[in-house]
């Protein structure tokens, strides 16, 4: 049987290996080897550059013996939408011919491709939505990206209606907006943790505290409205706030406001392998902060849950299913995120409350727990049969 899976996601090839910059470990494909001998990713792939290789070590080997991965590249440009859209076409159409089934992440321009495709060649089909588009391309300055999000929102409805089965990473947000009728479908987070035991975590006063969040270096992520945020912190004489940004992209426009807003030095970017080093990482916080303009349910912000680490979200996507009312803020808005932070910097008992609420909630997100959900999706999916789409 012949699987494929496709989605934007850039890989790297170095060496006889192909690696990620972040996520998309190798052991991520073993969730769907179960249930296939092979799977063709079908996304984004370059060879790495001389400075990238230099960092190899922070990256995810994401090869494995039984995954062969297959090359698109498009310009990524809103107004180049229907030049890519028929590029990405002409080379995936003959793959989806040869394929059994497939799997499609969303939102991703491939992953839309190969979803219409695979509906018009009536190719069984199982959906991964991990966001919303329509959030991400609006919350955009753009006009073009504006009117694009009119059109992927569409895409996307139109796709997830039809498929088969459908992998919601939210309870109920996504649902609503790209409705499918399947009764396959499930609610279950990409992330990938296994949740142990701890101890609810204690405020330590001290003259530094460390912010942090996990995010692409990209306008989605709200990586402006926390500079703006951090220099609203430390206009404060007696405590000194940082900011690290785990994650990889474009640093020099954020490095630019931050300079304008005179906290350069206070702002620092990392990259990390998944698993061990990144939930290490995350220890060494006093506080997480998610402050995306679009989400479905970020998986940073439950690896920081699972420590125990108090966490402040914007009101995008997901975020708000994770965290309490009073941790919320909303998208965009610097002044609501510094004064939640300093809210729960300077209170030690509600700090220690939120800890350990945090911990309790993140007990339905257990990778054990979510991998006997999925386990069932995708071997109703990959070993049942399918005449025709819903």
């Amino acid at each position: 049987m012949t699987v494929i899976w496709a989605h934007d996601h850039r890989f790297y090839h170095y060496n006889s290996k192909v690696y990620s910059k972040v996520e998309f470990p190798s052991t991520l494909w073993e969730r769907y080897l179960k249930f296939t001998p092979t799977l063709k990713v079908i996304s984004r792939l370059y060879e790495l550059d001389k400075n990238d290789i230099q960092h190899i070590k922070n990256f995810n080997v994401s090869s494995s013996p039984n995954v062969h991965f297959m090359g698109v590249d498009y310009s990524g440009k809103a107004l180049d939408y229907l030049k890519d859209y028929q590029s990405i076409k002409k080379n995936v159409s003959n793959e989806i011919k040869k394929a059994n089934k497939v799997i499609v992440r969303l939102p991703s321009l491939i992953g839309t491709v190969v979803g219409f495709e695979a509906l018009k060649q009536k190719k069984p089909l199982s959906i991964e939505l991990v966001g919303d588009p329509w959030d991400a391309y609006t919350n955009l300055p753009s006009k073009s990206a504006k009117i694009y999000a009119t059109l992927i929102y569409w895409q996307t409805k139109k796709i997830v209606e039809k498929a088969n089965q459908v992998l919601y990473v939210t309870k109920s947000y996504l649902q609503k907006r790209y409705p499918n009728s399947s009764s396959d479908n499930i609610n279950a987070s990409n992330v990938n943790i296994k949740i142990s035991h701890r101890i609810p975590k204690k405020l330590e006063k001290r003259n530094k505290q460390q912010i942090g969040t996990i995010a692409f270096l990209s306008p989605y992520k709200g990586i402006d409205t926390a500079i703006e945020a951090l220099a609203r912190l430390n206009e404060s004489n007696s405590t000194d706030y940082y900011l690290t940004i785990l994650g990889t992209g474009e640093r020099k426009q954020y490095e630019d406001l931050a300079a304008r807003l005179g906290v350069l030095n206070f702002l620092k970017f990392k990259s990390l392998p998944s698993g061990q080093p990144v939930l290490d990482w995350l220890d060494s916080l006093d506080i997480y902060i998610q402050p995306s303009r679009t989400e479905g349910l970020p998986r940073g912000l439950v690896e920081a849950m699972s420590r125990g680490i108090p966490s402040v979200g914007s009101n995008a996507g997901g975020i708000p299913e994770l965290l309490p009312e009073e941790n919320v803020f909303n998208m965009g808005d610097s002044t609501q995120l510094q004064k939640k932070i300093q809210d729960l910097l300077s209170d030690e008992d509600k700090y220690f409350s939120v800890s350990q609420a945090n911990l309790n909630k993140v007990k339905e997100y257990d990778s054990e727990y979510l991998r006997k959900k999925r386990d069932v999706f995708y071997k109703k999916f990959l070993e049942g049969e399918y005449n025709e789409h819903i």
